[in-house]
């Protein structure tokens, strides 16, 4: 069966592929697993940073100051298994909600 490259860059898309392989015939194993929780955590650790970046972005001008002040761990049980995120934060915002973008 020949093996194609995919780029995944959202959760949407990554259900997609996974469609697809199912429906190809493709079992989900364990060999992917592990693949599926890295990218998982690539999608939602970027989407908490771009909303710190907004953040900040609109504190711009105003009298509030804010900059970054580290990260913390925090594991989510996902149908692909536990994935352990690195939260980013700011002295005054933490994105504990990442919005769902198409």
């Amino acid at each position: 069966m020949p093996q194609r490259a995919v780029t995944i860059e959202s959760l949407p898309q990554a259900f997609e592929v996974v469609k697809e392989m199912q429906a190809e015939g493709l079992e989900w194993g364990e060999g992917y697993r592990p693949l599926g929780r890295q990218a998982l955590v690539e999608i939602i650790e970027g989407r908490m940073a771009e909303a710190v970046d907004r953040w900040l972005d609109t504190l711009d001008g105003s009298a509030l100051r804010d900059r970054r002040n580290g990260s913390y761990s925090r594991h989510l049980l996902s149908e692909l298994g536990d994935i352990e995120l690195s939260v980013p934060r700011t002295r005054h915002y933490c994105p504990t909600v990442v919005s769902h973008i198409d």
